[in-house]
């Protein structure tokens, strides 16, 4: 009996462990592409077209960017980065290669609501990916880029990095911030925060 109910345990585990998408620019990337540029190209696009979330006004995330990311056969995709310094941003290691997909190069998008038009507009492939990362598993999932120098505007800003060397942020309020969408269904199109 105590078998029985060991593996009926194991495999309840199993069943109940979330899903882990480990091609991210074929299942979410690509389609997510291709759904900012049409609603940004569509005449009556006002950029409030957001489930869960409200639209950012320019420059109140300034150190929030997009990344277009160019992949093989003339594909694009797209992740979201924050700007570490004028040469330098963090994004996703999955946004620049996955068990399926190597990207080609990184344009990134910094201080526009707009992720395929407007801002400031650079192009990388010098990216760093950490030397743990898992495209199985996605542990590790991080990396850096290294940009052409940009300048600081209103718009453009380094991320304020913390400074509480106890990393408890329990009960601290975060914002999230990116260009997209607020919901699986991918409903809603634009640069939105969300507070929570």
């Amino acid at each position: 009996m105590r078998v029985f109910l060991v593996l009926f345990g194991l495999f309840a585990s199993v069943l109940a462990r979330h899903n882990i998408i480990t091609d991210y620019h074929e299942s979410i990337g690509i389609p997510l592409a291709q759904k900012i540029k049409q609603a940004e190209s569509a005449v009556d696009f006002d950029g409030s077209r957001i489930i869960g979330g409200t639209p950012s006004l320019l420059g109140e995330h300034p150190y929030a960017g997009g990344l277009i990311i160019s992949l093989s056969l003339f594909r694009d995709s797209v992740c979201g980065c924050s700007l570490l310094s004028n040469t330098r941003i963090v994004t996703a290691a999955h946004c620049w290669t996955t068990s399926s997909t190597q990207a080609r190069q990184f344009t990134v998008v910094l201080g526009t609501p707009l992720l395929f038009s407007g801002g400031t507009r650079v192009v990388t492939t010098n990216v760093l990916l950490h030397e743990g990362y898992n495209k199985i598993n996605l542990n590790h999932d991080i990396a850096i880029a290294v940009i052409p120098s940009v300048s600081y505007t209103d718009y453009i800003q380094p991320i304020a990095l913390p400074t509480d060397t106890t990393n408890n942020y329990v009960g601290t309020w975060a914002v999230a911030v990116g260009y997209g969408t607020t919901s699986d269904a991918q409903t809603g199109i634009g640069f939105l925060k969300i507070h929570g």
